[in-house]
């Protein structure tokens, strides 16, 4: 059969970037809605958002969206340059 095969491994493989601007929404469990949310600060996340003609509760057990803090530093300016780029690929 065409079961799942597990080998040793020097690492973790990410996933590539290519179309990551589509894949909406992110974060493992789907609890941010876009880019520009991705890199926001958390307290300026989204508590709800409609995906797909469903409501997103990110208060909900397993929905949660905090704990993500990478790139909630960079300026405005260095945030919409890195999402512009994100959107080439």
């Amino acid at each position: 059969g065409r079961g799942l095969a597990v080998r040793m491994s020097d690492g973790y493989r990410a996933l590539d970037l290519r179309g990551v601007w589509a894949t909406a929404p992110y974060l493992h469990n789907g609890s941010v809605p876009t880019l520009e949310a991705l890199l926001s600060p958390p307290d300026e996340l989204p508590a709800t958002f409609e995906r797909s003609g469903f409501t997103i509760d990110t208060s909900v057990a397993g929905n949660g969206n905090g704990g993500h803090d990478f790139g909630t530093d960079l300026t405005p300016d260095e945030r919409l340059a890195l999402i512009a780029y994100l959107r080439t690929l």
